[in-house]
């Protein structure tokens, strides 16, 4: 069936199916729910034997389409899916799992507002065969998805999350049908190698259904799919898989011993946790579940089988799904992802924080007193600090946390309620102002804003629900000062916080070994009157600025000027990470008269304007150091060669006697 360009829809649902038909009939209703109607959802029923193609015909939206073909991998599935594609957005859904209302229209703003990034993704809320919530979420945050940081953890969770460009997809080939394991993230790590750019979404948007059965496969099978994958990658990033393979590997032993023990099979759990100290002895510390694990094992086989029995069960009760779960859910090809235990929360990895947020005017409450439906509600904190209950009358609750705030309000209503019970959240949290100083290319005040619903504050992970959700946090205000400069040292970024004592607070962050994937990354919420200060990179150091401009907090685009002999000149709109001759290629490229080779690189520079003559003709034939890379505001001046110069001199020398000629040649006939 062919599309015309006005028909086709901006997104592209592919969702390979194999044998789903408990469970195909509602993934496709999330996916017509979706508050963003502009898709097609493409169906592949990669050789089903039970009545998976039935139930989707059976719908009866003309968005949903079905394509049959013999059975031949979640890969080529998935291939044939985008190979129909007519979106410009090609969303991947698995058939058992499902999305979230807003997850397309959440994916549409950041796609559309940051041309840039290749790839979106968001998190995940866990459900179980039935479909409910199990409280647990896949919310693992970075900053920037290496191909390094991806050898060690599928930081985009699980297949159902990611959102791509159509052209990407097509450029690098789509999926390796040649793999049956880790198929999604072996693609997110060529893309990653490639320099296509990531975006997290924090928010859940997506639905992972969790079968208990699916993690008994046999280990074997997993790391020889580990193998394959390895062995895929070092094709084109050799040194990578040379340098982080063994570590690879104990990341894979290590949760593969979590699973088995938590399934009961310890002498396999020991085998595997063995096997991964003697591969890499870090991995015992790179994870925080690591070393419980490690203890677990060694207790297991230390203690008494009859004793250990009993605290076992008596911690597993305890902790219900979240130490079973936690475990189990996130599987090899996904390596070790943050599950966190909170009810129908979202966990955010954010910094643990000793200052509670404070409420102020302008933050919208939601106020519910159980059992009390006429008093419950939602307010504005008002200019005075206030808000206003039935019976209870004006509340004061500025400048306290969602704690002291719950606690005052409870306070209030015992007169008249007995024993009230009351929850308060923040539905939309107030502007916050913060000032972003030093290697930014917009430094200085900042009002920004956070969307969505957050509650407890005070909790060091702080959490939210699955509405959408943005949360304020360092990284953020990075990218409203308009990104870091090439000159921004990295290693070295703080955030200045005042307290209510009158003192500052001063915490470096070092975000260069998180670039090089050394180091996870803490991205700290900020809180009103907070200072972000970008120190400049010292001469002599290893940082390199082309990694840092590549990175989501380097400006997604910087304006430089660009006169003299080019073809459209004035002011044009490059990458970051791009040099002169990008810039002069966006300008419509030199004029035959330019001459490159005595360029002129105007910049401001602490106060100063200098200037700087480039050889872009060598620059051509590989000199990299005649061809920098460009900062905003930079301005570019092609000059006139000498030779043309001449000419037209010589032109206008001539130019009398052409007339004179003229006027002969005019007598004489």
């Amino acid at each position: 069936m062919s599309i015309s360009p006005l028909e086709r829809p901006t997104f592209s649902a592919v969702i390979p199916a194999y044998n789903m038909e408990a469970y195909i009939g509602d993934c496709l209703r999330s996916v017509l729910a979706q508050s963003d109607g502009d898709f097609e959802a493409i169906v592949v029923d990669d050789g089903s034997t039970d009545r998976t193609a039935q139930i989707v015909r059976d719908f009866t939206d003309p968005r949903v389409r079905l394509i049959q073909r013999p059975n031949g991998g979640l890969a080529a599935a998935r291939n044939s899916g985008v190979a129909a594609a007519a979106g410009r957005f090609v969303a991947f859904l698995d058939a058992d799992d499902r999305w979230c209302r807003g997850k397309l229209a959440a994916h549409r703003r950041v796609l559309e507002s940051q041309p840039g990034v290749s790839v979106s993704y968001d998190w995940s809320a866990f459900i179980d065969k039935e479909g409910r919530r199990t409280g647990l979420t896949m919310s693992q945050a970075r900053l920037t998805i290496t191909c390094e940081a991806l050898l060690l953890k599928n930081y985009l969770g699980n297949g159902s999350t990611a959102v791509v460009r159509r052209e990407v997809l097509e450029a690098v080939g789509g999926f390796d049908e040649k793999l049956r394991r880790y198929v999604d993230h072996e693609l997110w790590v060529r893309l990653a190698v490639a320099g296509h750019r990531f975006q997290l979404i924090p928010e859940v948007l997506t639905e992972y259904r969790v079968h208990p059965a699916s993690f008994t496969a046999d280990s074997e099978r997993m790391l020889r799919g580990l193998e394959a994958f390895l062995e895929k990658i070092a094709t084109y990033s050799p040194e990578s898989v040379r340098t982080l393979a063994p570590l690879a590997r104990a990341c894979t032993r290590r949760w593969m011993a979590r699973a088995a023990f938590v399934a009961g099979n310890y002498p396999e759990a020991r085998r595997h946790a063995r096997a991964a100290l003697l591969l890499a002895p870090s991995v015992l510390w790179r994870d925080r579940r690591a070393a419980i694990t490690f203890a677990a094992i060694l207790a297991q086989t230390a203690m008494p089988k009859s004793l250990f029995n009993w605290s076992f069960n008596r911690l597993r009760t305890g902790l219900g799904a979240s130490l079973l779960l936690a475990a189990l859910l996130a599987p090899a090809s996904q390596a070790q992802q943050a599950v966190s235990a909170a009810p129908a929360t979202v966990e955010l990895s954010v910094e643990k924080n000793d200052d509670a947020y404070l409420l102020g005017p302008g933050d919208r409450l939601k106020i519910a007193v159980y059992s009390y439906d006429d008093m419950s509600g939602e307010q504005t904190i008002l200019p005075d600090g206030r808000i206003n209950l039935p019976l209870a009358g004006a509340i004061t609750v500025a400048n306290l946390s969602l704690e002291d705030a719950t606690a005052k309000i409870t306070e209030r209503l015992v007169p008249y309620i007995n024993r009230p019970q009351v929850a308060l959240s923040v539905v939309t949290p107030r502007s916050l102002r913060v000032s972003v100083v030093g290697e930014v290319n917009q430094p200085g005040p900042q009002l920004l804003s956070l969307q969505g619903t957050l509650n407890n504050f005070n909790n060091p992970n702080m959490t939210a629900p699955t509405a959408a959700t943005t949360v304020l946090t360092m990284s953020r205000a990075l990218v409203a000062a308009k990104g870091i400069t090439q000159k921004a040292d990295l290693s070295n970024i703080e955030l200045h916080r005042h307290r209510s004592d009158g003192s500052v607070r001063v915490t470096r962050y070092d975000l260069w070994q998180t670039l090089m994937g050394k180091a996870d990354f803490v991205d700290p919420v900020l809180q009103d009157g907070d200072t972000v200060v970008v120190s400049k990179l010292p001469a002599g150091s290893d940082q390199k600025p082309l990694v840092s401009l590549r990175s989501s907090i380097a400006a997604d685009r910087i304006s430089i000027a660009v006169g003299g002999e080019v073809r459209n000149p004035g002011e044009v709109r490059i990458a970051a990470s791009q040099s002169a001759l990008d810039a002069i290629a966006n300008a419509g490229g030199a004029t035959d008269a330019a001459d490159l080779s005595a360029v002129t690189l105007l910049r401001q520079q602490d106060g100063q304007m200098q200037s700087q003559v480039l050889n872009l003709d060598a620059a051509r034939q590989g000199n990299s150091e005649q061809n920098p890379i460009l900062m905003a505001g930079d301005s570019l001046i092609v000059p006139r060669s000498g030779w043309r110069n001449f000419l037209d001199t010589f032109g206008r020398i001539l130019s009398p006697l052409n007339g004179l000629t003229n006027l002969l040649f005019f007598f004489r006939h």
